[in-house]
């Protein structure tokens, strides 16, 4: 790609026509190195930690004298948000390259987190084109024949036209035509998209607040960004029944909607119509969330995870059968204690995990055998369902990857 700008005269008199100069993408980039080899490294280190991987990347191939900063940026960078550097680095002066290709090539692993290109709700579906183009369809009517009134996002759908409140296959939203989306959310009664710049939208059904623009409106038939959210840069969000979570780049959780059973975190059962940051996870460094039909689950850096809402099945895996209570503020799993987690999800009344060793545990609901255990009772603690150890060379990085769909079926 190219830049093209204009050479104008200093003369008055002149009346030559603007002649187009042509700066290439990697001249602008030698020019930016220029400029910070005149400042401070430390100053220069904390500037380019605000970068996005992709940027790391083209500063690595401009100039070689910077890579012993980009080390330094991308250090701070896992240092501030709460992650864990690799054991084993290349060593010496001379590996500061490969140092620098490790550590963002992890970069760029978590920039993926969170990240969900295809939602499946519980009557409609959400898709991200390669572009970062939202496209949706579906109907909005609920399986019980009750209306969903915007759950695509089109605006008023005509109600008396065949198939009514239905779109067939997956079309654009015009609301949202010049923003490129990152990752998606559908759940029963809402859907939500995360913009490349960490803004969310929402639309659908808010009589309980769950949209979060603060009011209670019954329905929003096209997305609408939560101002709630604008101070932060949201890296993922999930959906539930009737509530809602929210994943910052720096941990915060947030959460919104129904807070029946404790579904919200806050430690109490109050409807909230705007997003309110979970006091109880900070400091936790959260780097997934998940969503369930009336609960909540936490995966933080380092594996554990939290459990809140909802638990008359054992779908917050705590134990307490035969009478499993609900828990209005997240709670660790301790059955996971000493077995470090790398990916979960939740669905009705019941819960996922995947460990980084490769196990997969459920727990909650066993009607129907969707536990996956041979049989069909509840399970009030993760037991583990299917072994299925790494393939070599694996990383052992199953957190949010594009193709994550999610689980929010009924």
């Amino acid at each position: 790609r190219t830049i093209d700008t204009t050479r104008m005269s200093c003369s008055a008199s002149s009346r030559q026509q603007p002649r187009p100069r042509r700066i290439t993408r990697a001249a602008s980039r030698a020019a930016a190195a220029a400029l910070l080899s005149d400042s401070p490294g430390e100053v220069v280190a904390h500037i380019l930690k605000q970068c996005e991987p992709r940027d790391f990347g083209a500063l690595a191939c401009t100039a070689q004298w910077l890579h012993p900063l980009l080390e330094l940026a991308l250090r701070l960078r896992a240092g501030e948000n709460g992650h864990a550097l690799p054991k084993k680095l290349p060593l010496g002066d001379d590996s500061c390259h490969r140092r620098v290709q490790v550590l963002l090539s992890l970069e760029r692993r978590r920039a993926q987190l969170g990240r969900r290109t295809i939602a499946a709700g519980m009557s409609h579906s959400l898709f991200i084109s390669p572009e970062g183009t939202l496209l949706s369809c579906g109907t909005e009517w609920d399986v019980d024949g009750n209306p969903t009134p915007g759950l695509l996002g089109h605006g008023e759908l005509a109600e008396e036209e065949l198939p009514a409140n239905s779109i067939h296959v997956p079309t654009p939203l015009p609301g949202l035509a010049s923003v490129r989306i990152r990752s998606v959310a559908a759940g029963v009664s809402l859907s939500l998209a995360v913009t490349s710049e960490g803004e969310v939208y929402s639309w659908g059904q808010g009589n309980m607040g769950q949209l979060g623009h603060g009011t209670w409106a019954s329905s929003q038939s096209t997305p609408r960004q939560i101002t709630a959210l604008a101070s932060e840069r949201v890296v993922a969000v999930e959906a539930g029944f009737i509530h809602a979570l929210a994943l910052a780049e720096g941990g915060a959780v947030y959460s919104w909607g129904a807070g029946g059973d404790g579904r919200l975190g806050h430690g109490s059962e109050e409807h909230l119509s705007t997003p309110r940051r979970i006091e109880a996870l900070a400091g936790r460094h959260v780097r997934a969330v998940a969503a369930g039909y009336e609960s909540s689950l936490a995966l933080t850096a380092d594996g554990a995870v939290l459990s809140w809402g909802r638990g008359a099945l054992g779908q917050l895996g705590h134990g307490g059968n035969p009478t499993p209570r609900s828990e209005p503020l997240p709670h660790v799993i301790d059955a996971f204690r000493g077995t470090p987690i790398a990916a979960v999800t939740a669905g009705n009344k019941r819960s996922l995990a995947l460990s980084r060793s490769g196990g997969v545990y459920s727990w909650g609901d066993g009607a129907g055998g969707q536990l996956g255990h041979g049989d069909e009772t509840h399970e009030d603690a993760p037991k583990l369902a299917r072994e299925h150890p790494r393939s070599p060379g694996s990383t052992g990085d199953h957190s949010r990857s594009p193709e994550s769909t999610g689980d929010h079926s009924r």
